[in-house]
């Protein structure tokens, strides 16, 4: 405790986004931890706005639901779509941890059993090979450490040919993802999943890995991302567009 009060009176505290320097605990400042904005008026089943805080589901997942439940800790705008651009373009992977726990605090806050297994969506080879690793992974990894939950990494794989979904419509999103994800191992019906991902927006990578679990012998699967778009929300760079 001593140890850490001087560390704090002696080494500048600087944000994990913005890097000014602030009074307290966590990664963020007070103004960058502020500009985000919870997911707590969507729909629990697929992240769809709800028209009343009264209510958890949209209709459509009143009559269908999309999934068997969607947490997302917060919208892709502000400083958590900035968040995104620094953790998976521009080389800073060991933000994972801070996402991670915004997007645990999140889930807790709403409740419920907890997965007992997390599987990350998988990325494309060629992507991969770009990147140097697969953000989903690692939040998947930063997730389960802090839960105490298992976590596989490699469990879904992704196949066929690289096509760049940012700029896509939903149909052609659903089309361009069909048939792309299989699952390497089998899978305890009595398990509670949690398939995990950053960014979700309208859903065809998450169900397409959905069904491919559910193939394996899943039942329950949970979707956790860090945050959700609207098709159409914000603007998205060059980097976001490939």
């Amino acid at each position: 405790m001593l140890l850490r009060t001087l560390w704090r009176r002696f080494i500048p505290h600087r944000c994990t986004l913005c890097r000014n320097i602030f009074e307290g605990t966590g990664a963020l400042c007070g103004d960058c931890r502020s500009d985000l904005t919870d997911c707590s008026d969507s729909c629990r089943c697929c992240l769809a706005d709800l028209a009343s805080s009264a209510l958890d589901r949209c209709g459509p997942c009143l009559v269908r639901p999309r999934f068997f439940r969607a947490s997302a800790a917060v919208r892709y705008r502000g400083a958590a779509q900035a968040l995104i651009r620094e953790f998976k373009f521009r080389n800073r992977p060991r933000l994972a941890h801070t996402l991670a726990l915004l997007m645990v605090e999140s889930r807790l806050r709403q409740g419920g059993y907890l997965p007992q297994l997390l599987i990350p969506t998988p990325l494309h080879p060629s992507r991969l090979a770009e990147r140097g690793y697969n953000q989903a992974a690692l939040l998947g990894q930063q997730c389960a450490r802090i839960l105490g939950v298992d976590c596989d990494p490699f469990a879904l794989e992704r196949r066929g040919a690289k096509t760049p979904v940012a700029q896509l419509s939903r149909r052609e999103r659903q089309a361009a993802v069909r048939g792309a994800m299989t699952c390497r191992r089998k899978l305890n019906a009595s398990t509670r999943i949690a398939l995990i991902d950053d960014v979700m927006t309208s859903g065809a990578t998450c169900s397409e890995a959905e069904r491919a679990l559910r193939r394996a012998g899943a039942r329950d699967v949970e979707i956790w991302v860090f945050a959700h778009r609207a098709l159409g929300d914000g603007d998205l760079g060059a980097e976001e567009r490939t």
